[in-house]
């Protein structure tokens, strides 16, 4: 008889881009918290570009580099986070597929993000701490009292 030992499962997504798919790549165990520190600064940038073109139409800014800095600030993040999802080259191919249209691309990429990545994102770790319980719990630790009689 013997035991399978068995590796946690893969994000099984993937976005399509013309007739080329592009699959995820980000395995949760190795870079699930990357995936969380990225898009907090995505989220952030997101807000701080809002907030530049707000001060831009109101008049409480006058130049124009602060909306600049802030649309590198977003697309920079932006990139980061693709390169995580889909790897470097994947990334750039995805962009370039865009023509370099960051809106448009923003508009097609975080609704799958949002809408599917993240759920999958949540049923992984939730699979994996469930996972983690039943190794750890049943025995006080992952040996317990395995030697004690």
């Amino acid at each position: 008889m013997s035991y399978e030992l068995k590796r946690h499962k893969l994000i099984d997504l993937s976005v399509k881009c013309g007739e080329k798919e592009y699959p995820v790549v980000l395995d949760i165990g190795k870079s699930g918290g990357d995936f969380n520190k990225r898009y907090a600064k995505l989220v952030n940038a997101e807000i701080e570009l809002k907030r530049a073109q707000a001060s831009l139409a109101n008049g409480t800014v006058s130049e124009m580099q602060t909306l600049t800095d802030a649309e590198i600030v977003y697309g920079t993040t932006m990139v980061s986070l693709m390169e995580l999802l889909f790897g470097i080259n994947g990334a750039h191919e995805i962009i370039s597929y865009f023509e370099g249209d960051y809106t448009d691309l923003l508009l097609s990429l975080v609704p799958f993000i949002r809408d599917e990545f993240v759920p999958a994102l949540k049923a992984a770790r939730h699979d994996k701490m469930d996972a983690y319980e039943k190794a750890v719990k049943p025995a006080g630790g992952f040996l317990g009292n395995v030697f004690r009689k």
